[in-house]
């Protein structure tokens, strides 16, 4: 996370890590959907870490559209029997 903003923003902070993904995300479902992610340390763990079901569902979607679907498909978990 912290490379992110380093690689993308010039510093190697949370802070600039976070407008990083907030720009990629903005640039992919607008900036209404982008704003509704809270992102904290970048773990995913975090308690203050959140977003809207409406901006996931575009997050998606974008997903869906991308040419890296068939890969991004083909790391998620099957029900009842990946973990």
């Amino acid at each position: 996370f912290l490379t992110l903003g380093h690689t993308q923003r010039g510093s190697g902070t949370p802070e600039a890590a976070r407008q990083a993904v907030g720009d990629w995300l903005a640039a992919r479902i607008g900036a209404e959907q982008a704003a509704a992610f809270v992102i904290d340390n970048g773990s995913g763990l975090a308690r203050e870490s959140r977003g809207t079901a409406r901006a996931l569902a575009a997050l998606l979607q974008v997903a869906w559209g991308s040419p890296a679907m068939g890969e991004f498909l083909a790391s998620l978990p099957v029900a009842g029997s990946d973990g």
